[in-house]
């Protein structure tokens, strides 16, 4: 795991780790144990349009919206721009 510091990936140290687990435990576990990322639904591939790029990018942050961390991100920067 890398984070962003400075403008520069760097490895993610030990506190950062714990701290993540901390505030996000399903990560944790999806990150610690193999099983549990394979017990993950996936889609099948005949479900998924894989016509161009930008209908794949179009469904990712149709998806993405809906989550309620991504309401920040629906409003203009610059309402009058």
């Amino acid at each position: 795991m890398t984070v962003l510091k400075d403008g520069e990936y760097k490895p993610a140290t030990d506190s950062e780790m714990a701290e993540l687990f901390a505030n996000h435990p399903h990560l944790a576990r999806l990150l610690t144990d193999s099983d549990a990322l394979r017990a993950l639904p996936v889609e099948s591939a005949s479900n998924i349009l894989y016509e161009s790029w930008d209908l794949v990018g179009k469904r990712i942050l149709s998806q993405l919206s809906r989550l309620p961390q991504s309401k920040m991100f629906l409003v203009a920067v610059d309402p009058d721009g």
